[in-house]
Protein backbone atom coordinates (compact mmCIF):
# COMPACT_ATOMS: atom_id res chain seq x y z
CA UNK A 1 0.00 0.00 0.00
CA UNK A 2 3.24 2.32 0.60
CA UNK A 3 4.55 1.70 -2.64
CA UNK A 4 1.30 2.65 -4.29
CA UNK A 5 0.75 5.71 -2.68
CA UNK A 6 4.60 7.26 -2.86
CA UNK A 7 3.92 6.26 -7.01
CA UNK A 8 1.05 8.03 -7.88
CA UNK A 9 1.43 11.17 -9.32
CA UNK A 10 -1.13 13.83 -9.24
CA UNK A 11 -2.60 15.33 -12.24
CA UNK A 12 -3.41 18.42 -10.45
CA UNK A 13 -6.43 20.54 -8.81
CA UNK A 14 -9.20 21.33 -10.42
CA UNK A 15 -12.40 23.28 -10.10
CA UNK A 16 -15.31 21.21 -9.12
CA UNK A 17 -17.77 20.58 -11.99
CA UNK A 18 -15.55 21.19 -14.98
CA UNK A 19 -14.12 18.68 -17.51
CA UNK A 20 -10.69 17.02 -15.91
CA UNK A 21 -8.55 15.78 -19.12
CA UNK A 22 -6.51 12.43 -18.00
CA UNK A 23 -4.06 12.16 -19.64
CA UNK A 24 -0.67 9.23 -19.51
CA UNK A 25 2.19 9.02 -22.43
CA UNK A 26 3.30 5.47 -23.50
CA UNK A 27 5.52 5.09 -26.63
CA UNK A 28 4.85 1.41 -27.20
CA UNK A 29 1.47 1.02 -26.11
CA UNK A 30 -1.17 0.11 -28.63
CA UNK A 31 -3.97 0.83 -26.21
CA UNK A 32 -4.29 2.58 -22.38
CA UNK A 33 -8.05 1.55 -20.19
CA UNK A 34 -8.85 3.36 -16.96
CA UNK A 35 -9.46 0.35 -15.28
CA UNK A 36 -11.17 1.78 -12.25
CA UNK A 37 -11.58 4.98 -10.72
CA UNK A 38 -11.98 5.41 -6.73
CA UNK A 39 -14.18 8.75 -5.98
CA UNK A 40 -14.28 10.82 -2.75
CA UNK A 41 -17.03 9.01 -1.07
CA UNK A 42 -14.90 6.03 -1.26
CA UNK A 43 -17.00 4.67 -4.49
CA UNK A 44 -15.43 3.11 -7.14
CA UNK A 45 -16.36 2.93 -10.70
CA UNK A 46 -15.28 -0.01 -12.57
CA UNK A 47 -16.55 0.42 -16.51
CA UNK A 48 -12.87 0.47 -17.77
CA UNK A 49 -12.80 3.45 -20.17
CA UNK A 50 -10.58 3.24 -23.50
CA UNK A 51 -8.58 6.06 -23.39
CA UNK A 52 -8.33 8.04 -27.02
CA UNK A 53 -4.38 8.38 -28.83
CA UNK A 54 -3.52 11.59 -28.87
CA UNK A 55 -0.25 11.31 -30.94
CA UNK A 56 3.30 11.24 -29.78
CA UNK A 57 2.51 8.27 -27.65
CA UNK A 58 0.02 10.03 -25.51
CA UNK A 59 -3.70 9.20 -24.42
CA UNK A 60 -5.99 11.06 -22.83
CA UNK A 61 -9.72 10.67 -21.19
CA UNK A 62 -11.69 13.34 -20.56
CA UNK A 63 -13.64 12.96 -17.10
CA UNK A 64 -17.05 14.45 -16.65
CA UNK A 65 -18.14 13.29 -13.58
CA UNK A 66 -16.04 15.75 -10.61
CA UNK A 67 -19.16 17.25 -9.18
CA UNK A 68 -17.57 15.69 -5.37
CA UNK A 69 -14.99 17.55 -3.56
CA UNK A 70 -11.91 15.52 -2.42
CA UNK A 71 -9.36 13.45 -3.91
CA UNK A 72 -10.11 11.07 -7.09
CA UNK A 73 -7.77 7.87 -7.61
CA UNK A 74 -7.74 7.31 -11.18
CA UNK A 75 -5.79 3.36 -12.26
CA UNK A 76 -5.13 2.06 -15.68
CA UNK A 77 -3.65 -0.81 -17.74
CA UNK A 78 -2.10 -0.74 -21.17
CA UNK A 79 -0.14 -3.40 -23.60
CA UNK A 80 2.85 -1.20 -23.01
CA UNK A 81 5.61 0.91 -20.41
CA UNK A 82 4.86 -0.76 -17.14
CA UNK A 83 1.47 -2.42 -18.11
CA UNK A 84 -0.31 -0.19 -15.30
CA UNK A 85 -0.66 3.25 -13.70
CA UNK A 86 -1.97 4.82 -10.57
CA UNK A 87 -2.41 8.93 -10.31
CA UNK A 88 -5.07 11.04 -9.18
CA UNK A 89 -6.60 14.34 -9.20
CA UNK A 90 -8.14 16.81 -6.50
CA UNK A 91 -11.23 18.58 -6.80
CA UNK A 92 -11.62 22.29 -4.76
CA UNK A 93 -14.93 24.79 -5.59
CA UNK A 94 -12.46 27.06 -7.00
CA UNK A 95 -9.79 24.73 -8.12
CA UNK A 96 -7.28 25.95 -5.58
CA UNK A 97 -5.02 23.52 -3.27
CA UNK A 98 -2.71 24.88 -0.49
CA UNK A 99 0.45 23.46 0.43
CA UNK A 100 1.09 23.04 4.37
CA UNK A 101 3.23 26.04 4.33
CA UNK A 102 0.49 28.13 2.60
CA UNK A 103 -2.11 26.70 5.30
CA UNK A 104 0.20 27.69 8.14
CA UNK A 105 0.49 31.19 7.19
CA UNK A 106 -3.48 31.42 6.12
CA UNK A 107 -4.01 30.45 9.73
CA UNK A 108 -1.05 32.99 11.48
CA UNK A 109 -2.63 35.67 9.05
CA UNK A 110 -6.44 35.02 10.35
CA UNK A 111 -4.95 34.49 13.92
CA UNK A 112 -3.21 38.09 14.03
CA UNK A 113 -6.52 39.83 12.22
CA UNK A 114 -8.80 37.83 15.12
CA UNK A 115 -6.12 39.86 17.60
CA UNK A 116 -6.06 43.01 16.68
CA UNK A 117 -10.08 43.13 15.96
CA UNK A 118 -9.89 42.33 20.35
CA UNK A 119 -6.97 44.76 20.69
CA UNK A 120 -9.16 47.77 18.92
CA UNK A 121 -12.70 46.41 21.06
CA UNK A 122 -10.59 46.82 23.84
CA UNK A 123 -9.31 50.14 23.40
CA UNK A 124 -11.98 50.77 22.20
CA UNK A 125 -13.97 50.36 25.87
CA UNK A 126 -11.03 52.11 27.52
CA UNK A 127 -11.89 55.32 25.83
CA UNK A 128 -15.31 55.07 26.70
CA UNK A 129 -14.49 54.95 30.38
CA UNK A 130 -12.47 58.81 29.89
CA UNK A 131 -14.22 62.06 30.34
CA UNK A 132 -12.56 63.74 27.36
CA UNK A 133 -11.52 60.70 24.50
CA UNK A 134 -14.35 58.97 24.83
CA UNK A 135 -15.41 60.05 20.78
CA UNK A 136 -11.93 57.84 20.03
CA UNK A 137 -13.57 54.97 21.94
CA UNK A 138 -16.13 55.13 19.24
CA UNK A 139 -13.78 55.70 16.17
CA UNK A 140 -11.95 52.20 17.82
CA UNK A 141 -14.94 50.48 18.17
CA UNK A 142 -16.06 51.34 14.66
CA UNK A 143 -12.86 49.49 13.66
CA UNK A 144 -13.51 46.65 15.61
CA UNK A 145 -16.47 46.03 13.78
CA UNK A 146 -14.56 46.41 10.51
CA UNK A 147 -12.39 43.56 11.52
CA UNK A 148 -15.17 41.26 12.65
CA UNK A 149 -16.89 41.49 9.40
CA UNK A 150 -13.76 41.54 6.99
CA UNK A 151 -12.55 38.04 9.61
CA UNK A 152 -15.97 36.88 8.54
CA UNK A 153 -15.33 37.51 5.04
CA UNK A 154 -11.60 35.44 5.21
CA UNK A 155 -13.49 32.51 7.16
CA UNK A 156 -16.43 32.70 3.96
CA UNK A 157 -13.52 33.00 1.36
CA UNK A 158 -11.25 30.01 2.81
CA UNK A 159 -14.77 27.96 3.50
CA UNK A 160 -15.49 28.65 -0.14
CA UNK A 161 -12.14 28.32 -2.03
CA UNK A 162 -10.60 25.60 0.09
CA UNK A 163 -12.98 23.38 2.19
CA UNK A 164 -16.00 23.52 0.66
CA UNK A 165 -18.56 22.27 2.32
CA UNK A 166 -20.97 22.90 -0.06
CA UNK A 167 -24.28 21.77 1.99
CA UNK A 168 -23.59 24.79 4.48
CA UNK A 169 -24.45 28.43 3.41
CA UNK A 170 -23.71 29.36 6.76
CA UNK A 171 -20.38 31.30 6.31
CA UNK A 172 -21.91 33.48 3.72
CA UNK A 173 -24.91 33.91 5.62
CA UNK A 174 -23.00 35.18 8.58
CA UNK A 175 -20.82 37.49 6.33
CA UNK A 176 -23.50 39.06 4.34
CA UNK A 177 -25.90 39.43 7.89
CA UNK A 178 -22.72 41.42 9.30
CA UNK A 179 -21.93 43.32 6.07
CA UNK A 180 -25.56 44.55 6.00
CA UNK A 181 -25.64 45.74 10.06
CA UNK A 182 -22.25 47.19 9.81
CA UNK A 183 -23.63 49.28 6.65
CA UNK A 184 -27.03 50.16 8.62
CA UNK A 185 -24.91 50.84 11.18
CA UNK A 186 -22.71 53.43 9.88
CA UNK A 187 -25.06 55.31 7.90
CA UNK A 188 -27.25 55.60 11.00
CA UNK A 189 -24.03 57.06 12.65
CA UNK A 190 -23.54 59.36 9.65
CA UNK A 191 -27.03 60.29 9.93
CA UNK A 192 -26.94 61.17 13.68
CA UNK A 193 -23.31 63.11 13.12
CA UNK A 194 -24.99 65.69 10.10
CA UNK A 195 -28.08 66.01 12.37
CA UNK A 196 -26.01 67.36 15.36
CA UNK A 197 -22.56 68.33 13.46
CA UNK A 198 -22.69 71.84 14.96
CA UNK A 199 -23.35 70.48 18.82
CA UNK A 200 -20.46 68.01 17.89
CA UNK A 201 -18.05 70.83 16.57
CA UNK A 202 -18.72 73.06 19.48
CA UNK A 203 -18.29 70.17 21.53
CA UNK A 204 -14.74 69.23 19.97
CA UNK A 205 -13.53 73.17 19.69
CA UNK A 206 -14.88 73.38 23.55
CA UNK A 207 -12.34 70.22 24.60
CA UNK A 208 -9.84 71.41 22.53
CA UNK A 209 -9.43 74.65 24.34
CA UNK A 210 -10.27 73.60 27.79
CA UNK A 211 -7.92 73.76 30.79
CA UNK A 212 -7.71 71.46 33.85
CA UNK A 213 -7.82 73.49 36.72
CA UNK A 214 -5.28 73.48 39.44
CA UNK A 215 -6.19 70.65 42.50
CA UNK A 216 -5.64 73.44 44.96
CA UNK A 217 -5.25 70.63 47.82
CA UNK A 218 -2.35 68.79 45.84
CA UNK A 219 1.11 70.17 46.76
CA UNK A 220 4.36 68.65 45.21
CA UNK A 221 5.26 68.62 48.79
CA UNK A 222 3.92 69.15 52.29
CA UNK A 223 5.93 72.34 53.37
CA UNK A 224 4.33 71.88 56.90
CA UNK A 225 7.02 68.19 56.80
CA UNK A 226 10.46 69.55 55.33
CA UNK A 227 13.83 67.18 55.73
CA UNK A 228 11.49 64.21 57.02
CA UNK A 229 10.42 66.29 60.42
CA UNK A 230 7.45 69.14 61.20
CA UNK A 231 9.16 72.63 61.15
CA UNK A 232 7.18 73.77 63.30
CA UNK A 233 8.16 71.37 66.24
CA UNK A 234 12.13 73.39 65.39
CA UNK A 235 10.58 76.40 66.66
Amino acid sequence: MISMVSAMESLGTFKQGEEIRISQVCNDATYITISSITYPNSTTSIDNFNMTYFGSGEFYYDFDSSSELGKYDVRGISDGCENTFATYFDITPLGISQTTSQGIGSFGYLILMITLMFVFGYISFKFFNTENWWIMGIFFGFMSLIFLVYNSWLGYSYHKAVTGLPTSNMPETFFYMLLILLIVGSLTCLALLFRHWRKIFKYMKKEIKRKEPNDSDFEDWDVDNWAGEDWRLRK
